[in-house]
């Protein structure tokens, strides 16, 4: 935790100090940095907060700066009673956003490593100070420790004899390095290449949207998979069932050879089929699905719904009928949410009956759509042409550049043209 300077203390020290000691009673140790300002004469001793709030009776964890000979980096600032231990501050290697890295200086890189050899040491069976306290009490012996006890740090001289400061320690010795061995190799999982679906052909068309099964996969499949103990655990998932987009999705393996795959396991497979396939020529990422098998566990995603071939963008039609009903139809757009998206914003249109919005709503594969919906249109108190209204909306939902939308008549529907009408002329006005 680190704040400027020249915040003032009125401006959130209350809420900082406050909300930081109900962790501290919590039993979790906050590490703090003590500042880069004590080359100006006025700004040697800790002046900050948080860090300056650091004592016996406000347990924080406050680390100065050290160069890479162990003696204080003469920016780091003191306080006797403030600053328990160091950390490397001078020449620090930084990766930098371009994968590079290169050297800062700051305590703001000595207080991280303090925090990192303290969340080691708690993640041990036993940690190497007292055990058996809680809260506040357990915050203030991680402190005694870090800044008195022998294992959690110690002094030594630089080259030139100069006295060193304490410098945190992680417990390692030259021996440790010594008997270190290399990691142990981790076999990498036997996995088949994907069996892709691919989009379909032959007036055999199954695919879906890739966002949407993604979303199921993260959120809905495969949190299921959460503390299973069998490979069969889960099964298959049925999901947008009577839309274009119904897909199964299913995990699941032999009993005796199979390993259990975790949540983890489900997202990165599913998304290797769903990512890695149909990744040519589809301005839309269509998603056909396909199948993976990883330590003989078989991931896979099967679109069900017949569609037309896959569209390399939305489309959508529509036209005023003689008995004054709005029919709307289209395909790539609208694939699985009964239309929701377009009944809500035709719905604040004064005019535009959408009531039986459900009853009126369609998911049929005819004539290249996939979709068709018809509402009733008040003839009274219209104002806009009806072409404006819903090609406008129908343009909202698909939001895709160059989504074509044609309100002109088709088969069983009156041709509307709006440009051959008299201006909010009748039914064609709303």
């Amino acid at each position: 935790m680190s704040v400027p300077y020249e915040w003032q203390y009125q401006l959130g020290g209350r809420e900082t100090r406050e909300y930081t000691n109900r962790l501290i009673e919590l039993g979790i140790p906050i590490v703090v940095a003590a500042g880069n300002q004590a080359r100006n004469p006025a700004r040697q001793q800790v002046d900050a907060w948080p860090e300056a709030w650091g004592s016996i009776n406000f347990p924080l964890i406050v680390v100065g700066g050290a160069t890479q000979e162990g003696v204080r980096w003469d920016a780091s600032q003191v306080g006797e009673h403030t600053v328990n231990t160091h950390a490397a501050a001078e020449r620090v290697p930084c990766l930098q956003k371009d994968g590079q890295t290169k050297p800062d200086d700051g305590t703001s890189y000595s207080a991280p490593a303090v925090a990192g050899v303290i969340a080691n040491y708690m993640a041990y069976n036993t940690p190497p100070w007292q055990g058996g306290l809680q809260g506040r009490a357990r915050v203030e012996e991680i402190r005694r420790f870090i800044k008195e006890d022998p294992q959690g740090g110690w002094k030594r001289p630089d080259k030139n004899g100069r006295p060193g400061v304490r410098i945190v320690w992680n417990g390692a010795t030259a021996n440790n390095q010594k008997e270190a061995g290399p990691d142990p190799e981790i076999p990498p999982p036997n996995l088949t290449p994907v069996k892709c679906n691919g989009l379909g052909n032959n007036d055999d068309y199954k695919y879906v949207t890739r966002n949407t099964i993604s979303a199921l996969i993260d959120n809905t499949y495969c949190p299921l998979w959460a503390g299973a103990t069998e490979a069969s655990a889960v099964g298959t998932g049925m999901y947008l069932a009577g839309t274009p987009e119904t897909v199964e999705i299913s995990v699941f393996g032999d009993e005796d050879d199979a390993k259990i795959p975790t949540v983890e396991d489900c997202k990165k497979y599913l998304h290797e089929i769903l990512d890695g396939c149909d990744q040519d020529n589809n301005p839309m990422n269509w998603k056909g699905g396909g199948e993976l098998e990883v330590d003989e566990i078989t991931y896979r995603i099967q679109p069900q719904g017949a569609r037309p071939p896959a569209p390399g963008k939305p489309t959508a039609w529509c036209a005023l009928k003689g008995d004054g009903v709005l029919r709307m139809w289209g395909t790539g757009m609208l694939n699985s949410g009964f239309g929701i998206e377009l009944r809500t914003k035709l719905g604040s249109v004064q005019g535009l009956d959408t009531a039986d919005w459900e009853e009126k709503w369609e998911y049929e594969l005819l004539d290249g759509h996939e979709w068709a919906v018809e509402i009733p249109i008040d003839v009274n108190g219209l104002s806009k042409p009806v072409a404006e209204v819903a090609e406008g909306f129908l343009k909202d939902v698909a939001n895709f550049e160059g989504f074509d939308v044609k309100c002109e008549g088709g088969e069983a529907v009156e041709t509307f043209n709006p440009a051959e009408q008299p201006p909010c002329s009748g039914f064609f006005c709303i």
